[in-house]
């Protein structure tokens, strides 16, 4: 931080500027500060707070190499091992206890009606505003597990399945060969 002329040491509880390597600055159109270290992973400052994102935390690594804001107001950091977005949006988890039928998900997407398509084993399942629709479960599979899953501009969804592929319309399943 440049003081009265001088360059002094950042502090801030978990946060001190003098033991860190910084490689990448960035201020975002909130107002935090957005700090790249070479060794220590990713800080954010705002408002007084301090956010640290590490390996353990999930980043891809703790050698940050480039930060960059989009349009959206997302921010991208570039590190040695991967990239990584981070968006003000909370984490939403979707499991059994919201009426997945499986733990382990295999395929999803966003269908032009607004659902989000779940493939896992044993059924395709739709999301609608944060529900399981059960008047949209497809259970008769003409497979075990879903792998894959994209909708075409007819709206026929293309479904991988045991590895095969089908098309899912008018409630009927179409191996493709």
């Amino acid at each position: 931080m440049l003081t009265d002329g001088r360059w002094k040491a950042t502090v801030f509880p978990g946060f001190d500027s003098s033991k860190l390597v910084i490689r990448r600055l960035l201020l975002d159109r909130q107002g935090g500060l957005w700090i790249g270290t070479a060794d220590s992973g990713l800080y954010r400052i705002h408002n007084g707070r301090v956010d640290h994102f590490g390996v353990e935390d999930g980043l891809s690594g703790d050698d940050v190499m480039c930060l960059y804001e989009d349009h959206e107001g997302s921010i991208w950091a570039a590190t040695t091992n991967g990239l990584d977005r981070f968006h003000d949006l909370p984490v939403v988890t979707f499991s059994g206890r919201e009426g997945l039928d499986a733990a382990t998900v295999e395929g999803v997407m966003a269908s032009r009606d607004g659902a989000v398509r779940v493939g896992n084993k044993g059924s395709l399942i739709a999301l609608r505003q944060g529900q399981v629709s059960s008047a949209e479960i497809i259970k008769d599979l003409p497979g075990n597990q879903v792998t894959s899953t994209l909708e075409d501009h007819a709206g026929r969804l293309w479904i991988g399945i045991d590895g095969g592929l089908y098309i899912y319309a008018k409630r009927k399943f179409t191996r493709i060969t």
